[in-house]
């Protein structure tokens, strides 16, 4: 952790703070009847997902739930792309600092069919489930 003049930072504090954040509300776990667990690959990050909505037809036809979807580490955003060498001329492309990668929180619709969720019997979870099995 860095260190700030005149300031101290407790872990614990920040590392409770950071569980209060990415916990799922309290009416999301109770309906719950799965979960979906996405691991890190090069092009998705890992993310939890809590199935908990009435089953419905979108546009297309498919049948989708509506669930609370936390990413803990999203995937940064591409580097910028290197100038071009013709003419010889080469010009070196720096990437910036790492951009402060927030959690994403939010509602999305998936697949109440999925084959990856986990089935829950609505109101058995408690307690949100971890993140990083």
């Amino acid at each position: 952790m860095q260190r700030y003049p005149g300031a101290t930072v407790d872990r614990d504090t920040v590392a409770e703070g950071y569980e209060r954040l990415v916990r799922p509300p309290p009416e999301v776990l109770a309906a719950t009847f799965g979960i979906i667990r996405e691991r890190r690959t090069n092009l998705h990050p890992d993310s939890v997902t809590y199935v908990f909505g009435e089953p419905k037809r979108n546009l297309i036809g498919r049948t989708v739930c509506r669930a609370w979807r936390v990413t803990d580490h999203p995937q940064p955003s591409p580097p910028p792309a290197p100038s071009s060498l013709v003419g010889g001329r080469t010009t070196l492309v720096f990437p910036g600092p790492n951009p402060d990668l927030k959690p994403e929180i939010d509602y999305v619709e998936v697949s109440c069919d999925d084959p990856r969720m986990e089935k829950h019997v609505p109101g058995s979870l408690a307690t949100p489930v971890p993140r990083h099995p």
